[in-house]
């Protein structure tokens, strides 16, 4: 039977395919086959959910404590469940034969579709296809149909689409898989079936609505009450069941009545429209997304191919409807680190989301200020003043990172990170500093921007230590990004970045009492800060230590005291391979690192080190660096990209563009690694294409490999969207005036006739409407001409 979906498709390049079942692979293929919308995530399952099956349904920002010692993302009930069964014999990869079998991830409209033909024992083969989306036009919403075909004989088949109930919590380390929630409310109505389950610590309640309907041959049948039913079929006989499904969530705080009423009135109205009026408006929204958000590679179509499955996931983690949430380091795509967000949320997922869509990374930011409080008694516990946001965080914002975790070897060790990682405040204001200068938003700055800014430098003041022999400010005992040292003093990428963050808290101060004065003194009022503390904070950005011998910048005090150990050789994926003979207790001794730690600091203010230095350092820790992170590969990309060394930029960029494609740190069956895919987004833009948000202008200096002869993609800034393509030897810009209401409409603001672009150390204004195509190769450190290059 021909493939019935393939009329919705996309073209071929827009499709990731699976054309074999190896039940080993299902785990990871379940975390690549993803759907999400932002609101909701559900891992690529097979619908009839084989043994080696791990479903995943996931809700953004609802978490429970009942099963875990810290929050842990709820895996919720399986909308998608779906089983068929045909003379006592359930229809599965594993326990019958099949003819074909492929699946489809439509990433251009995010569908996921899938043909086998069963043999059965007795040779008669079934025909069963499958396809089903979470709607991007409605975040409530999830479809699905069925088509079964008997091709050689009559079948009857029992067919069961209930939601699954039996799903359960993966327990880590010593815990026990657990069901997080209790069943609330079961209902049954004219043939709609409602259920609602509760989380057991936290009270989210969530709710699900559901509605069947078949045809045969295209004629309407009529379905039992239940969700599990007979049909019979003859020969060639076409079956079409179609689900509907609609579902809301609500705290513990919420009319249980309300949310039940909004669920059931979402799918009477989903109904109404039909299965192919709410396909067509996931469509058309989901392929608008792609507009501003695809970046399109003339070169090598491997990398273009493999770069788009990756925006997909970035596409599907987020929406700017969904507030008070943050991204998690798996996304929405599995338990692991149970869901919890990290520092590389602000550090990878923002900027790219700033550039597709500024009010999603303006959310990721009010998710911070939201829980300010909790960063406030977090400092005040650890006897610190000011915020100091959580390593791993959840729901309340409270500090939420385990007590211990899984080494290299699989053996437990004890988790420093929560304790010693406090670099993830430098990272909070990173984001902040560049979505500020990226938008213009004033509002967002005067209400909680500046807030945020002010508490979290007077962390710092009051972690940093005078030195009265050497006239220098220490922080002592932390841990870099590098996570194989722990307790160190004077993290060279956390000293230098505290410094910076310090200094430019202050100026932005200042530019806000300039230009907001009344507004800006009452924020310093509310928060007690003065020109005593000011003066404080000065002299620690100023007398702030930073290690460094010669050219090479130390990662903390002493580390040339430390062995130096040779990397022997690198894998299949080109990651060096761990010493033979080394100890995983004895890392600790070396100088080999977990991941990027001076680069990363390197690669996050380049314009603070020349170019010898920025090279000396790349080769020095490029040496030692095992990546046991996916975020390290990127980073190391982008800064080679910009210091010309092609071969290692294209080679680190592969990595991180396969990370999750082909498994390469064995653990994507735990979900998708948000760090490497948003990391292989800021690894093209910032390093390949050089674009980069600067203040009060973008700055763009792209340093293409050989291999990529053009590079075209659109973003936003300030009140514009840049539509840039980059060649081997020219830019073309063109900018258009963009409407983003929430910055337009704000009163103090003043919005933008013009943008300042940086192009190597020329400046120029670009209008809207007008292209202007750059020879950036003939430019060095004169100027500009006139007309910011050839224009037309």
């Amino acid at each position: 039977m021909d493939d019935y979906f393939q009329k919705y498709l996309s073209e071929v390049e827009w499709l990731f395919q699976e054309d074999k079942y190896d039940p080993s692979l299902q785990p990871i293929n379940e975390s690549l086959f993803a759907l999400g919308n932002g609101y909701i995530g559900s891992r690529g399952i097979y619908e009839e959910a084989s043994v080696n099956s791990t479903p995943g349904t996931f809700f953004a920002g609802i978490f429970d404590h009942a099963a875990s010692k810290v929050a842990e993302l709820i895996n919720a009930p399986n909308l998608f469940h779906f089983s068929v069964i045909s003379k006592n014999n359930k229809l599965t990869l594993e326990d019958a034969n099949f003819v074909t079998n492929q699946r489809t991830l439509d990433l251009k409209k995010g569908l996921l579709s899938r043909q086998t033909v069963f043999k059965m024992a007795q040779g008669n083969r079934i025909d069963y296809q499958s396809m089903r989306f979470l709607s991007s036009h409605n975040l409530n919403l999830a479809a699905m149909q069925v088509v079964l075909t008997p091709l050689d004989v009559s079948e009857e088949f029992t067919i069961d689409a209930s939601i699954n109930i039996s799903i359960k919590n993966k327990g880590i380390i010593l815990e026990k898989d657990v069901q997080t929630f209790n069943i609330f409310d079961v209902e049954k109505k004219d043939g709609l079936h409602y259920l609602s389950v509760e989380s057991l610590d936290c009270q989210n309640e969530i709710g699900y609505a559901q509605q069947l309907f078949l045809t045969v041959d295209g004629e309407p049948r009529s379905i039992s009450e239940t969700n599990i039913f007979d049909i019979h079929l003859s020969k060639g006989q076409t079956a079409i069941i179609t689900r509907i499904i609609t579902f809301d969530t609500a705290g513990n705080t919420a009319d249980r009545q309300k949310l039940k009423s909004t669920t059931i009135t979402t799918l009477q109205n989903a109904i109404k429209k039909g299965f192919n009026q709410l396909l067509t408006d996931h469509i058309q929204i989901f392929e608008k997304k792609w507009v501003n958000f695809d970046i399109q590679i003339v070169g090598d179509t491997d990398i273009q191919s493999v770069l788009r499955f990756n925006l997909y996931h970035l596409l599907i983690a987020a929406h700017p409807e969904v507030k008070d949430v943050s991204i998690g380091a798996k996304l929405l795509t599995g338990e692991g680190y149970k869901g919890h967000s990290f520092w590389e949320t602000e550090l990878l997922f923002v900027p790219s989301a700033l550039f597709y869509d500024p009010l999603i990374a303006r959310h990721l930011l009010e998710y911070r200020f939201k829980r300010l409080p909790a960063a406030l008694e977090l400092a005040h516990k650890r006897g610190f003043k000011g915020a100091l946001f959580p390593w791993e965080s959840a729901e309340s914002g409270k500090d939420e990172t385990p007590p211990w975790s899984e080494d290299l070897d699989a053996t437990l060790k004890i988790v420093h990170t929560g304790k010693q990682s406090l670099h993830i405040n430098v990272a909070i204001f990173y984001a902040i500093y560049h979505y500020f200068f990226a938008t213009d938003d004033i509002e967002f700055m005067l209400q909680m921007g500046l807030t945020l800014s002010i508490q979290m430098a007077r962390f710092w003041k009051s972690k940093a230590v005078y030195n009265k022999q050497h006239d220098l400010y220490k922080i002592k005992e932390v841990m870099g990004p590098d996570e194989f040292h722990d307790n160190v003093n004077n993290n060279a990428y956390t000293n230098k970045l505290v410094s910076w963050s310090l200094e430019k808290t202050l100026e932005l101060i200042e530019l806000f009492l300039s230009e907001y004065p009344t507004e800006t003194t009452k924020i310093l009022k509310d928060n007690k800060f003065y020109a005593k503390e000011k003066q404080k904070l000065i002299k620690i950005s100023h007398r702030l230590h930073f290690p460094a011998h010669e050219k090479i910048i130390l990662q903390f005090d002493d580390f040339l005291s430390l062995k130096n150990v040779r990397l022997p050789n690198l894998d299949v994926f080109g990651l060096p391979t761990f010493p033979p003979d080394l100890l995983l207790i004895d890392l600790n001794k070396t100088q080999l690192i977990k991941q990027a730690d001076v680069v990363l600091l390197l690669f996050l203010l380049p314009t603070l080190f020349d170019r010898k230095t920025a090279e000396s350092n790349f080769h020095f820790y490029d040496a030692r660096s095992l990546h046991k992170s996916s975020w390290s590969a990127p980073i190391y990309a982008g800064v080679a990209s910009q210091l010309n060394f092609d071969e290692k930029a294209y080679r680190y960029f592969n990595i991180s563009l396969n990370t999750d494609k082909k498994n390469i740190f064995g653990n994507t069956h735990l979900g998708m690694h948000m760090p490497g895919v948003a990391g292989s987004w800021v690894a093209l833009v910032y390093g390949f294409c050089g674009i980069r948000i600067e203040e009060r202008q973008l700055s763009i200096n792209p340093q293409l490999p050989p291999n990529l002869h053009n590079v075209s993609l659109q973003f936003a800034y300030l009140d514009f969207n840049f539509h840039v393509s980059i060649t081997q030897e020219t830019i073309k810009l063109q900018i258009m005036h963009a409407d983003r209401a929430w910055l337009t409409l704000q009163p103090l603001r003043t919005p933008k006739q013009q943008a300042r672009v940086q192009i190597g150390v020329n400046s120029m204004d670009l209008v809207p409407n007008k292209e202007y195509i750059i020879k950036y190769r003939t430019l060095d450190a004169g100027h500009l001409p006139h007309s910011g290059g050839e224009v037309r």
